[in-house]
């Protein structure tokens, strides 16, 4: 049954980032020229939210960098769902509620980022994920997978731009995956 939870949540961890394919609008030669995000297994995940239309879009960012942007936001915005999840069918149980409430301020630093860009901020389309797991181990070992896999999508996303205030965020919040959610849940899978 644990084999079969994991095989499932890397399924759908595969579905979260993939399916990136948005509308294209005018690019500069950047994002024209720039790295192709999708090449990568994680990029081949579903995102709901990257599906928006960028013709009316007047903001600084190319293509590739709003891409970017979405893609991170909604890893962020399908792990506070997933741990508000096991929160919800084990309890205020560790390291889920710790790990949460950062997945919160990660969304926060993103949607700072869309603000600053004119971007809309999308709802997030991940709330009431049902997983229907037996055990705390088993989430934390959900928990392992998820955080490696927002390791390598920062990791990839670093080459979609040159602004340094993204950069940083996105190495921020690629470092506290690596160094303290994947450690926390390591720990207790």
């Amino acid at each position: 049954m644990v084999k079969q939870s994991l095989i499932l949540f890397t399924l759908s961890a595969v579905l979260v980032f993939g399916s990136m394919a948005m509308p294209t609008q005018a690019q500069s030669p950047a994002s024209i020229d720039g790295p192709n995000i999708g090449q990568t297994p994680i990029d081949s995940l579903d995102c709901p939210i990257c599906n928006v239309n960028l013709s009316t879009y007047l903001g600084p960012l190319t293509t590739l960098e709003v891409q970017g942007l979405l893609k991170a936001l909604n890893d962020e915005y399908h792990a506070w769902a997933v741990y508000d999840e096991v929160i919800s069918d084990f309890g205020s149980v560790r390291p889920f509620t710790n790990v949460k409430s950062s997945e919160t301020s990660h969304i926060s630093a993103l949607i700072t980022l869309f603000k600053r860009y004119s971007l809309a901020v999308p709802t997030n389309p991940w709330l009431n994920t049902t997983l229907n797991l037996a055990t705390v181990q088993q989430a934390c070992a959900l928990g392992v997978d998820a955080e490696i896999a927002n390791v390598a999508l920062y990791d990839n996303l670093f080459a979609t731009t040159t602004r340094s205030d993204i950069l940083s965020v996105y190495q921020s919040l690629r470092d506290a995956s690596q160094n303290q959610h994947l450690t926390s849940f390591t720990r207790c899978a």
